[in-house]
């Protein structure tokens, strides 16, 4: 779920669902091999319908992956900026 809410606030991807795979394979790069896209989607989809966690777990693992965000954004930023590029002239 954690890769799900950090894939949903990247706006460098099209789709969140292939930006959540990458992510969670990436961070599990020995577990579940045979794990796409369309079956991570569906593993999420079943834990919100059969409510798997609660309201307030899934609340806490939003703001866990809403820091990475920030500090990525943050980061990005700084690189990208006019005083920056003459910086490294």
């Amino acid at each position: 779920m954690e890769a799900f809410y950090t894939a949903l606030h990247d706006p460098s991807t099209t789709s969140t669902t292939k930006a959540a795979n990458t992510i969670w394979s990436e961070k599990h790069p020995t577990d579940r091999s045979n794990i796409n896209a369309y079956k991570l989607g569906n593993v999420k989809r079943d834990i919100i319908k059969q409510k798997g966690l609660t309201d307030l777990e899934l609340a806490s693992i939003q703001e866990k992956a809403r820091p990475n965000i920030s500090d990525t954004r943050v980061e990005d930023q700084d690189q990208d900026t006019p005083e920056r590029q003459l910086q490294m002239m």
